[in-house]
């Protein structure tokens, strides 16, 4: 996959992530609850499974480019891969508490926020700074 798909890929990961954030919080914010909150929290799903889907599938492209480019990464580069695999876990543990652990209900606006917020930091050190370097002289 060209540096440039790769990129494009990754904001759609973000704007994935920033949809469900900006619902989850419009339905977790009001303090009347809306009739269709059920539909809400479905759509909200929607979008989680395939922003984990294009994670994962971003995930398993990168490990293939680190094992055929064996060399040194820029700081940059190693920042990169460290929040990917902070954010691995992260999304594993939102999942099981919205499915299995429903009193610690709480818990899971903040931690989608910070896998949103971790998920955008990684996306615009690598994806953001391909744009602003590769981008047509005016």
């Amino acid at each position: 996959m060209t540096a440039l798909w790769s990129s494009i890929l990754s904001f759609v990961f973000v704007f994935t992530g920033l949809a469900g954030v900006l619902l989850m919080l419009s339905h977790e914010g009001k303090v009347k609850k809306s009739p269709h909150a059920a539909l809400w929290r479905k759509f909200h799903r929607i979008l989680g499974y395939l922003f984990i889907a294009v994670f994962l599938l971003q995930f398993y492209l990168m490990a293939g480019k680190v094992s055929v480019e064996f060399f040194k990464f820029s700081p940059r580069a190693n920042l990169h891969a460290a929040l990917a695999l902070i954010l691995l876990p992260m999304l594993l543990i939102k999942g099981l508490l919205a499915r299995y652990f429903k009193t610690l209900r709480s818990q899971i606006v903040s931690l989608g926020l910070m896998i949103f917020f971790l998920a955008f930091l990684m996306v615009t050190l690598t994806a953001g700074y391909y744009f602003l370097t590769h981008s047509p002289q005016a």
